[in-house]
């Protein structure tokens, strides 16, 4: 997907890529600026991956943190933009398919 740190990403299929994350670290991620958050996988085809639903998302909605086996929790991410899912959407020129947190 088309990815930048400020303005907005686009992607067609709503995947996200996550990379940056210590190996001994856990990660989480919010798609509503951090009022809840999910665990997400380091194992399996879903490793380092997640999938926003269909729709708009606000600069600072989607983060993504990762938390040290210290118990610190730094946040990853592009908090400056905006994202946008779109399904089905022809493909962006240079799309690669998932976006890159």
């Amino acid at each position: 997907a088309q990815q930048t740190t400020t303005g907005t990403v686009v992607s067609r299929d709503g995947k996200v890529l996550v990379g940056g994350v210590e190996f001994t670290a856990r990660w989480e991620f919010t798609i509503n600026g951090g009022d809840t958050w999910t665990r997400g996988a380091t194992k399996g085809t879903s490793a380092y991956t997640f999938f926003l639903p269909q729709g708009a998302y606000e600069a600072g909605e989607v983060l993504v943190r990762a938390i040290d086996l210290a118990g610190n929790i730094s946040k990853l991410g592009v908090p400056g933009a905006s994202i946008v899912a779109r399904f089905g959407a022809a493909p962006i020129a240079g799309d690669a398919g998932a976006d890159v947190l």
